[in-house]
């Protein structure tokens, strides 16, 4: 069942829902490889406060983050017990039934971790976490105002979260909890809480949300430079009253923007406790708190003045500008200037893109073969380029990774360097943009007009101290801008890294905050599912079009060698007019890994099914783990390097094997 689904039964069945954090690639999505609370802390800033039952709320969330956890909260007149084992959670529920008496079967989940949440109705009471050492060490209370990780959520171990057979509420939309034993209410309301004695714990256990703001406004230009100015005086590994400080001043802005503020300056530090506990603490902040921004502006104290082309701070002067013109509504539409595409319908002239996406996703294969065809003039993914140009490459992060690109490219399409060299130039250096524009510009006057301008990537080209702080990324972005003003009108198209915890195709923004993303025209994705890459954007300005889909062709270097005598390869891009056909063939090569790991019985190594199956150990690897979430195989136990299928798995094969027409993965 997808999150969406699931979610909307929660829902249903009268149960606050929120989206959380998953698992992927063995750590949390928010990119923290040592976050607190992996896979279990809220994708939106604020918070399990803002879990609800609305359903196009619901949808919206799990539509903008298809792949999250679940997080319900408890009803009003109910709890939790969460067992957990690595604590000493199951020891602790045998002592607590043998002081307090059994309770009556109730609907409880098996978590991902071993431990178990057993569901009861009850009167109203507070979450609790229990002193280490104590008899019932391991069990934690969580009530309406906590939450708990739901089915079928994916837990940091790989395992996923499952309710016991006979209390799904996803079978019949109903949570049947039984009510909480007489026996057992008084001794949980005297359990004793734990406190974090941690000299500067960024986040303490007993946290407990507060009145969060409901609307939230943009912030007004001038004054977020002002707080931005301000932070860069204080020190982000300041102490911890000053460090909360900052947090709560910018809570009582109730601006859109102040969480990430918070979170890029808390980033700096050597002491940044990771979004996710970052996120747990803004929680905690009241709308009615007492610190505002007047207490951050006085722990800055005097903020320097603004350089050219930034806002300027409130309270100042402002210069007199020249007066606007005014213009009649028939004369102004009258200039609107028809699109015009170096790619038909994707890449227009003067628009500045974004092309995000993590390493080995194949954005700069797809840049490379998008720059050689527009350069040419030859289509590129079936699509019309126009005749021939000057393009403009810059190739700063790793200029001999793209030349052998070029040579890759040209002989995949079997084009003449020396033809391609008529269109194509590359500047093979790195250093911040805003100094190489003069020679750009000059160069671009002799070998104009241009047709499209490629960045290698963003962050070779930055110069300033931090690329996630606004004014400085927004200052890279304008300079990118200026590209597009170079001799023909180019478009640019700006290769970037996504943020930190974007592991989702629906949040691959690149690095650089609100400001970079927004003087964007178009942010192009790319997003790679291991078989291909997804080429298609998230903010566009003007016509939408569907998305591409590429392969990534290892390629062979004619004509040289390593110092061993081996063959050089490049990567190429290689447009997939139809991946569906790729995609059952990817399908098709699973089910032949399945059969695979049956055959072996229990004993089927990585090395020993590669050698059966003939595909390399890393897509073995990539292929095995699909099949373990999907539950088709598993590792016995005591053999972490081996697999087996499991009972579902070895029913698929016995059926493909007796209806050898059949569509796999259907049962």
């Amino acid at each position: 069942m997808l999150p969406l689904d699931a979610a909307l039964l929660y829902a249903q069945a009268g149960l606050e829902v929120l989206p959380l954090h998953t698992i992927l690639h063995g750590i949390c999505s928010c990119g923290d490889d040592k976050c607190p609370s992996p896979g279990k802390h809220p994708l939106i800033s604020s918070g399990f406060k803002a879990a609800s039952t609305d359903p196009e709320l619901i949808t919206r969330w799990f539509t903008t983050w298809p792949k999250a956890n679940i997080g319900c909260r408890p009803r009003a007149r109910g709890l939790v017990l969460d067992v957990d084992p690595r604590n000493g959670g199951i020891e602790a529920l045998e002592n607590w039934v043998a002081d307090h008496g059994s309770s009556p079967p109730t609907a409880y989940v098996e978590t991902g971790g071993g431990g178990q949440h057993l569901w009861y109705s009850c009167d109203p009471v507070r979450n609790r976490k229990y002193i280490n050492g104590n008899r019932y060490a391991g069990i934690d209370i969580i009530s309406a105002t906590g939450y708990v990780v739901m089915p079928p959520s994916i837990h940091a171990s790989g395992r996923t979260y499952e309710w016991e057979a006979s209390d799904d509420p996803l079978e019949d939309g109903l949570l049947n909890t039984a009510a909480l034993p007489e026996a057992w209410r008084i001794p949980i309301g005297n359990w004793n809480v734990q406190l974090d004695d941690t000299a500067d714990a960024r986040v303490s256990v007993l946290d407990a949300p507060r009145r969060q703001p409901t609307n939230l406004t943009p912030a007004d230009p001038a004054e977020l430079t002002r707080v931005q100015l301000a932070l860069r005086q204080i020190d982000p590994d300041c102490d911890y009253s000053t460090w909360l400080q900052v947090g709560q001043a910018l809570h009582q802005t109730c601006w859109e923007e102040s969480f990430d503020v918070w979170l890029n300056w808390s980033q700096l530090g050597e002491k940044f406790p990771g979004a996710g506990a970052l996120q747990a603490k803004w929680a905690t902040f009241d709308i009615d708190g007492a610190v505002g921004l007047g207490s951050l502006f006085h722990l800055a104290g005097p903020i320097p003045s603004t350089s050219p082309g930034q806002a300027a701070p409130s309270g100042a002067s402002p210069q007199t500008p020249s007066p606007p013109p005014f213009v009649r509504a028939d004369e102004f539409a009258a200039e609107m200037q028809a699109p015009e595409y170096i790619v038909d319908g994707i890449i227009r002239k003067r628009y500045l893109y974004a092309l995000t996406g993590h390493s080995n996703a194949g954005k700069t294969a797809i840049a490379v073969d998008q720059a050689c065809c527009v350069a040419m003039g030859m289509p590129w993914a079936g699509l019309d380029t126009g005749p021939p140009g000057t393009v403009l490459f810059l190739a700063g992060e790793n200029d001999e990774d793209v030349r052998g690109r070029i040579r890759g490219w040209c002989e995949l399409n079997k084009v003449d360097p020396g033809e391609l060299g008529k269109w194509l130039w590359v500047m093979p250096v790195a250093g911040p943009i805003e100094s190489f524009l003069p020679y750009i510009q000059e160069w671009a006057q002799e070998h104009g007009p241009i047709k499209s301008v490629y960045v290698d990537s963003k962050l070779p080209y930055f110069g300033g101290t931090d690329e996630n702080e606004n004014v400085e990324a927004l200052g890279q972005a304008k300079s990118f801008r200026a590209l597009t003003a170079l001799p023909g009108g180019p478009a640019v198209v700006v290769l970037c890294h996504p943020t930190k915890g974007a592991v989702f195709e629906e949040s691959l923004l690149p690095r650089g905050g609100y400001a970079f993303t927004n003087e964007l025209d178009t942010n192009l994705t790319a997003y790679s599912d291991g078989e291909l890459t997804r080429l298609h954007h998230l903010k566009i300005r003007g016509a939408t079009f569907d998305p591409l889909h590429f392969q990534m062709l290892p390629t062979p270097i004619s004509g040289m060698t390593d110092n061993h005598g081996r063959d050089i390869f490049t990567v190429c891009a290689l447009h997939i007019d139809k991946p569906e056909a790729l995609q059952e063939s990817a399908q098709d090569e699973k089910m032949r890994l399945l059969a695979a790991v049956h055959r072996g019985r229990g004993g089927a190594s990585v090395s020993d099914l590669a050698a059966s199956v003939g595909f390399s150990g890393s897509k073995v690897g990539r292929k095995l783990q699909e099949l373990e979430a999907e539950k088709f195989v598993c590792k016995p136990a005591g053999k972490q390097s081996k697999y087996k299928t499991t009972k579902k798995g070895a029913e698929l094969v016995a059926d493909m094997a007796s209806n050898p027409g059949a569509t796999p993965w259907q049962k």
